[in-house]
């Protein structure tokens, strides 16, 4: 029997345009014009996950894609295999049945390892009534989690300094149609603490990952209310900056950096019932910790004092 060549596990991304991927393309591939790479980079299965193959209009074009996600400095994709879309591509694939047509683009991201968890704890917590599940994401960047969580039927939050992250977070959302369910604020949290207790006033759930500040964390907790949970996913020590040539991470001022193991237990469980500690690694080998805590009713830290700001998550 003659080999196969189109048949693979590898994920494959199409950087023709949306236009021509709908008018033809290989059957669980996905969309991503050579323009939007740079933007939709988290839509992208993790780097350390194995190789991608790419089905590009041209040469040049495909030149310009394993530039931009080729291995440099220790981070990026291998790619295995450049496919170009002529005509001998879709013969082929037609003949072995995997040709597709329409706008339809398969997914190929994943949210950070902590969520699948913690959704169903917070789901299976709730009566009825409490639906649906509103959540706030702090330091959310372009919104991996927050898209996530919203395809469940969450309600989601997602608070950035930076505008363009909330911008693409919004076209994201968008794409993934959930975008009625999904807003990004725009908002640095280290600078206007005062408004955490407004903010969170609403939340089942607060969730931050990759994303630490000790002092913030423990305002957070202060002013979530009983019931809700904190989620956390960071680095522990000893963990490597991907962006910096594999150089430990610095703690720079002691508020920030990655965190001890066992620390965020010792320094919240008096504030609930911590109902996750776990450590282990991260797919490219770095340690990295996911913690769950439910909000209990006693006392923590003074809360924060809000100021003019309605809550993000009422309903109007």
């Amino acid at each position: 029997m003659e080999p196969d060549p189109l048949h693979s596990d590898i994920p494959t991304i199409d950087l023709r345009p949306p236009a021509d991927y709908a008018a033809r393309h290989l059957a669980g591939s996905a969309s991503f014009p050579l323009a939007t790479l740079s933007t939709r980079s988290l839509e992208l299965p993790p780097a350390s996950a194995g190789a991608l193959r790419l089905v590009a209009a041209d040469e040049p074009s495909a030149a310009e894609a394993v530039a931009f996600l080729a291995p440099t400095a220790g981070r990026g994709w291998t790619i295995a295999e450049t496919l170009l879309a002529t005509d001998e591509l879709w013969a082929t694939a037609a003949r072995v049945g995997l040709l597709e047509h329409g706008e339809t683009s398969a997914t190929l991201w994943s949210p950070s390892p902590h969520l699948p968890r913690l959704a169903a704890l917070v789901e299976a917590s709730l009566s009825a009534d409490a639906l649906p599940v509103r959540a706030v994401d702090l330091g959310c960047g372009r919104g991996r989690d927050v898209v996530w969580l919203a395809q469940r039927g969450w309600r989601v939050v997602g608070v950035d300094n930076r505008r363009p992250l909330l911008d693409d977070l919004h076209s994201f959302a968008a794409r993934a149609g959930v975008g009625e369910r999904v807003r990004g604020e725009l908002l640095d949290v280290h600078k206007r603490r005062d408004l955490l207790a407004a903010l969170l006033g609403g939340a089942h759930v607060v969730n931050l990952a990759r994303f630490m500040s000790r002092s913030l964390v423990d305002e957070v907790v202060a002013a979530m209310p009983a019931g809700s949970f904190l989620a956390v996913h960071h680095f522990l020590e000893g963990a490597v900056s991907l962006k910096a040539m594999h150089r430990e991470i610095k703690n720079g001022d002691a508020d920030k950096g990655n965190l001890a193991p066992g620390e965020l237990r010792a320094r919240y469980a008096a504030a609930g019932d911590v109902l996750v500690d776990d450590e282990g690694e991260t797919a490219d080998g770095r340690p990295i910790c996911s913690f769950v805590l439910r909000r209990g009713p006693a006392p923590f830290f003074p809360r924060a004092t809000a100021v003019g700001y309605a809550s993000l998550l009422s309903d109007s």
